[in-house]
């Protein structure tokens, strides 16, 4: 785990992992999915006095903590990166990825990148899911057929609507959901993303 520092617009003071970019404007750079995680680095830390922001590197999700430090007037984003420990926390990071990009980009194209099997949004057996509030599927990893179709109905092995029961947890914040799939017990993580006039319901999920 290695240190950086930029100011607040995205010249590096300093980096442990990258020496060379000292000196350089990194404010445009984007990660593999496209989203502009400096950007939001540099955005939240200024926000909040400190940030938590997700970004993908080599299909893999990368976590970096930052916090606001000021220095004779000045404003400095000061932080670390690190790789997530669990899959539960590769799934919430993968979620928060892909609902930043959602909520930044136009949908149908975002939609396309998450059903992509080559792309940065389908990580070993993690891929991401996007249901409306009317149980609409804009996207489910590997399961095509479920695009554009109602899956409010649908029920797991156990006969659990498993697809109610996320949108009804999910749109009232952050929550986790255990339901039947491929007899195999699964944890979906999921959250809402208000976009314009809408609400989605995007998560992911792993086997235990």
């Amino acid at each position: 785990m290695t240190v950086f520092i930029y100011d607040t617009e995205g010249n590096v003071i300093a980096n442990g992992e990258r020496p060379t970019l000292a000196g350089k404007n990194i404010s445009t750079e984007q990660d593999e999915s496209g989203a502009f995680f400096v950007q939001e680095i540099i955005q939240q830390t200024v926000k909040n006095k400190t940030a938590l922001v997700n970004y993908l590197l080599k299909r893999a999700l990368v976590s970096v903590y930052a916090e606001e430090l000021v220095l004779d007037g000045k404003t400095y984003i000061v932080g670390a990166s690190f790789f997530p420990l669990s899959k539960e926390s590769a799934v919430i990071q993968l979620v928060k990825s892909g609902a930043y990009l959602l909520k930044n980009s136009v949908e149908t194209t975002i939609f396309r990148k998450f059903t992509d099997y080559s792309g940065a949004f389908v990580l070993g057996d993690l891929t991401i899911f996007v249901y409306g509030l009317d149980g609409t599927c804009y996207a489910d990893g590997f399961d095509v057929e479920s695009i554009w179709r109602n899956k409010l109905q649908a029920k797991d092995a156990a006969g659990t609507s498993y697809v109610t029961t996320m949108i009804s947890l999910g749109k009232k914040g952050p929550a986790k959901v255990s339901f039947k799939k491929n007899n195999a017990q699964m944890v979906a993580y999921v959250e809402p993303l208000q976009k314009g006039n809408k609400t989605f319901i995007i998560g992911s999920g792993y086997y235990l």
